[in-house]
C-alpha cells in the first residue's frame, strides 16, 4: 500500500510483441495512462516513453521474422526469433535519436509514469 506523499513508479508496455507471462491482456498509451492515474487520485510528476521507438521498432521486426520462419516451419520459431534478436539489436540504438523527439509518442516500446498519492 502506497501512504500519502508517496511516489508511485509505473512502467508498462506499448510496442512489443504478444506475452505469455502468464498472460497478455492490456496496452497503455501515455495518454492513457495519465487518464487512468488521474482518474485514481494520483498528482501526475511525469508520463513519457521509456524506451524508444528504435525499441518498438525492433520489438516488432523480431517477431516478424521469426513469426515468418515459423509459417515455414513451425519449429523454427524460438530459434530464429532468437537469431534476429541478436542481428537486429542494434535498431534500440535509435532509442538515443528518437527517445525525446517531437513524435517519440508514436511507437516506444513501452511508458513510464511517476505520480504522488495525495497527501
Amino acid at each position: 500500500m502506497l501512504a500519502p506523499g508517496g511516489l508511485l513508479y509505473l512502467q508498462t508496455p506499448f510496442v512489443i510483441g504478444r506475452h505469455d507471462a502468464p498472460y497478455d491482456y492490456w496496452r497503455f498509451t501515455g495518454d492513457g495512462l495519465k487518464q487512468l492515474l488521474s482518474s485514481a487520485g494520483f498528482e501526475l510528476d511525469r508520463v513519457a516513453p521509456a524506451v524508444g521507438a528504435g525499441t518498438g521498432t525492433y520489438r516488432i521486426a523480431v517477431e516478424l521474422v521469426a513469426v515468418l520462419a515459423s509459417s515455414l516451419a513451425r519449429r523454427t520459431y524460438l530459434p530464429v526469433k532468437g537469431v534476429a534478436a541478436f542481428a537486429l539489436w542494434p535498431l534500440r540504438w535509435l532509442d538515443v535519436v528518437t527517445l525525446d523527439g517531437p513524435e517519440s509518442w508514436r511507437i516506444p516500446g513501452g511508458f513510464l509514469a511517476l505520480a504522488r498519492k495525495p497527501s
